[in-house]
């Protein structure tokens, strides 16, 4: 999270609490807002095992879990 806020403005959550924990997943997240305006999620997850001592950059990042797209109308889009 240190090194995306040095680019991008974490959301706050509420009360100035900037990340949420999954405790069901043993993962904790925090969000920010793309280029576009869409709500983008980083998720850590405790359980793997990949602790690194240098510092983050962005290739560290595994991989992109899920993509949503947002429409305006729902039943349309199931018709497609």
């Amino acid at each position: 999270m240190e090194w995306m806020e040095k680019r991008v403005e974490i959301i706050n959550i509420e009360n100035g609490r900037k990340t949420r924990k999954f405790e069901n997943w043993n993962a904790t997240s925090f969000y920010l807002y793309d280029a576009s305006g869409n709500i983008a999620e980083f998720i850590v997850r405790h359980e793997l095992i990949n602790e690194s001592k240098l510092d983050f950059k962005i290739s560290d990042v595994l991989c992109i879990n899920k993509i949503r797209i947002p429409i305006s109308n729902v039943e349309t889009a199931n018709e497609s």
